[in-house]
């Protein structure tokens, strides 16, 4: 099935939908595509890897905290549209995939302020272009979300069933590049938790945990706009407050 019979079949799901759980669609539709960030770093250096992939996990857990935690969300809402503007920056000097997992990212955290239906289908096209997988387990949230209430399905792992090979490839790609640089256990721990359908840091209570989320969430623009070295070595501090 061609992206735009897919996109224009979604949205007619999705408008039966809360805003909340579309949301949550966008969001774990573009987390899915973050592994394939990896899948061609000719000419990726460094710095520009860890633009990337700051910038696209920022977006969907900010956009994924503020559907998950309804109630709590509205000092989270101008972080994702910050997040929302970081992703799009860093899609208009990426190329292809890349850029496409980019605005994936941008376009599921730009649903939180405006147009939700369609930046969510904008989301999961963008997605859908980096494996033909994710398209099924989009339809899988739809009818999940269908039977259950929205923040439970956070526990539901990305991938029903196995993670395809190439996806799981470049995630261990992406991980261990990552790595190399330093202070990045933070983000790898938390993508892992939500692919798998885990609590992050479980070793805190949930008051504990949701505040140390909201803080990293609520960081200064002035910080994300320093980029990855400042924005983990704050995290850093923050975990070890």
């Amino acid at each position: 099935m061609a992206a735009q019979e897919n996109r224009a079949s979604l949205e007619k799901r999705l408008r039966k939908r809360s805003p909340d759980e579309v949301i949550l669609v966008a969001t774990r539709a573009a987390l899915r595509a973050i592994p394939q960030i990896a899948d061609n770093l000719d000419g990726v250096g460094p710095r520009r890897l860890a633009d990337l992939f700051l910038a696209t996990i920022r977006a969907c857990v900010v956009a994924r905290a503020v559907a998950v935690y309804p109630a709590l969300s509205g000092g989270l809402k101008p972080a994702a549209v910050a997040a929302a503007r970081a992703a799009a920056a860093v899609a208009e000097i990426a190329g292809g995939m890349q850029s496409a997992i980019a605005r994936a990212a941008g376009s599921a955290a730009d649903a939180i302020e405006s147009s939700v239906i369609s930046n969510a289908s904008f989301a999961a096209e963008f997605a859908g272009l980096s494996n033909k997988n994710i398209w099924p387990q989009i339809q899988a949230d739809i009818r999940d979300l269908e039977q259950i209430p929205a923040g439970s399905i956070v526990s539901i792992p990305l991938w029903r069933g196995n993670e395809p090979q190439v996806i799981a490839k470049n995630w261990e790609k992406l991980k261990n590049n990552l790595r190399a640089q330093g202070r990045w256990e933070y983000w790898i721990n938390l993508y892992e938790a939500i692919k798998d359908g885990r609590t992050h840091f479980t070793e805190l209570d949930d008051d504990a945990r949701l505040a140390l989320e909201f803080n990293i969430y609520l960081l200064d623009d002035e910080l994300w706009a320093q980029g990855a070295p400042t924005i983990n070595a704050e995290i850093e501090r923050l975990i070890t407050a």
